[in-house]
């Protein structure tokens, strides 16, 4: 296997969850299927309720545009979707936390079958996807998958003041780093910083857990525009200006760095491939994490 290149990793055996979309409020399932040592490596989704069973291998040119109505324009930022064929349902939606998993515990090779128009929340984390596939067991694949490298820094930005610089990194691996600063729209959330160095244990321990968030005042907006009847702030995580924790509790006092940090990775893994780079985000957010995927995406990688 050449020094450019990593590991194959799949499952031993097949792992199922089910629960309701985050923003579709759909009954849903999803289901971790073994690839085989002849599959082309990557990651690969696939609506099995749908006719045809459309599919799609995880890349930057399988990012899903908008819907068309408002509802799904605003939300575009707040979320990744795939779109696995060319009807108007042949998509699945918010794909950033199983993503993450996948990407965490360095699993190369997968395919992750949904029933329904959404990846469930479950508990708005990547630990339940994790756990599961944890339990399926990993196994390796003979041969390796080319890792994408950035021999200078890469760096994008949006209008926002957000930025992300991926630079060229010595040890194997992805190391990433996020600050968080929500400004004076929540004070308690300027200057936090989450960190993980690529080792698979670690993102389990201090990334996996952390739950999606919103502030309290866009909660209140979103109630108010009729999204998320059935959720409260049990479910999902709503914070007041001050940090505070609305009828919940936080897991990490940092949590939403964190959470932020897990969605990062997700959305990298649309890059098709294993990334070797130090990355530092400010501020990003899925749309520029996506651009970031597809400029490493687009540089290719090399043979394994």
């Amino acid at each position: 296997m050449s020094p450019e290149a990593v590991e194959r990793r799949t499952i031993r055996r097949r792992a199922r969850l089910e629960g309701a979309g985050l923003f579709t409020g759909a009954s849903t399932s999803v289901e971790f299927v073994p690839r085989d040592t002849g599959d082309v490596p990557g990651i690969t989704v696939v609506r099995t309720d749908l006719s045809g069973v459309p599919r799609v291998r995880v890349t930057p040119g399988a990012v899903a545009p908008s819907a068309g109505d408002a509802v799904s324009a605003a939300l575009a930022g707040r979320r990744t979707s795939l779109r696995l064929g060319p009807g108007r349902d042949a998509r699945v939606e918010t794909v950033e936390h199983v993503l993450s998993a996948a990407a965490g515990l360095g699993i190369t090779d997968l395919d992750i079958e949904v029933a329904g128009p959404e990846i469930p929340i479950l508990d708005g984390s990547a630990e339940p996807f994790s756990r599961a596939l944890l339990d399926a067991g990993l196994q390796p694949l003979p041969g390796g998958v080319g890792v994408l490298a950035p021999r200078e820094p890469i760096e994008v930005r949006d209008e926002s003041g957000g930025s992300i610089v991926a630079s060229p990194r010595a040890e194997p691996g992805l190391a990433v780093e996020y600050h968080l600063d929500y400004g004076a729209a929540a004070p308690a959330l300027r200057g936090s910083v989450a960190f993980v160095t690529g080792d698979p244990r670690e993102y389990l321990a201090s990334i996996a857990p952390a739950r999606t968030f919103c502030l309290e005042h866009e909660a209140r907006a979103f109630r108010a525009a009729g999204l998320f009847p059935g959720l409260t702030p049990r479910d999902v995580l709503v914070l007041t200006a001050d940090g505070r924790a609305v009828e919940n509790t936080l897991r990490f006092p940092d949590e939403p760095a964190r959470h932020k940090l897990l969605d990062l990775l997700g959305d990298l893994a649309l890059a098709g491939a294993p990334i070797r780079a130090r990355v530092v985000a400010r501020r990003s957010g899925h749309a520029l994490n996506r651009e970031l995927a597809r400029r490493l995406g687009a540089m290719g990688h090399s043979s394994a």
